[in-house]
This record gives structure tokens, C-alpha cells and sequence, in this order.
């Protein structure tokens, strides 16, 4: 097994949790290049579609990030 040293560097790991401002959630999503996001969140309940957090990601599917 070797090492793999060339990581996308356009790769985010996005910390969810209750309170996390909506428009710091755009911000990130709307980096320029980004090709995926990794979600870390305390449950499902972060992401309904009562949230306005859903819409962010709803949108990034139809885009095809």
C-alpha cells in the first residue's frame, strides 16, 4: 500500500449544528471550484425542508457540485 499524495484540495468538510447561521452556510457552499462537501450534522432533523439550510443543498444537487 503507497500513500496517495494528491488530494483535490477543492473538497470542504462542513460542520452542521443547531444555530449555524444561514447566509455563513451560502458563503461556503458558493466557494468557487468547490467540488464536494462532506457534511457532518447532529441528526436528519438539521436538514428538513422547514429548514432554509434544505434549499442550500437542494440547489448544490440540481447544480451537480
Amino acid at each position: 500500500m503507497k500513500p496517495h499524495y494528491l488530494m483535490d484540495t477543492n473538497v470542504v468538510v462542513l460542520k452542521l449544528f443547531p444555530g449555524i447561521q444561514e447566509n455563513v452556510v451560502a458563503a461556503i457552499l458558493g466557494i468557487q471550484g468547490l467540488k464536494a462537501v462532506v457534511l457532518e450534522t447532529y441528526g436528519p432533523a438539521m436538514l428538513t425542508e422547514k429548514n432554509g439550510l434544505y434549499n442550500d443543498f437542494a440547489r448544490l444537487v440540481h447544480k451537480e457540485l
